[in-house]
């Protein structure tokens, strides 16, 4: 993501692995911003795990459409 608009912000990246962070469980550093870092699966088996989840990948999809150029 790193590489794309609008992630290619060390802010907007370090702002995801903060959203991340909140989920129980998940405990990425702040470097991996550079990386390809990994969830365990078995963390979001818990529903409040998976639901921060899903909160941080909808962000995710909300900030990556507010980048879109819509051509007419």
């Amino acid at each position: 993501m790193k590489d794309k608009a609008p992630f290619d912000d060390e802010g907007k990246r370090l702002d995801l692995v903060a959203r991340l962070n909140r989920i129980p469980g998940v405990r990425l550093p702040a470097d991996c911003i550079t990386r390809r870092p990994s969830i365990p699966f078995g963390v979001l088996a818990r529903e409040e795990a998976l639901e921060g989840f899903l909160e941080s990948m909808e962000w995710v999809v909300g900030e990556i459409s507010s980048q879109a150029v819509i051509e007419p």
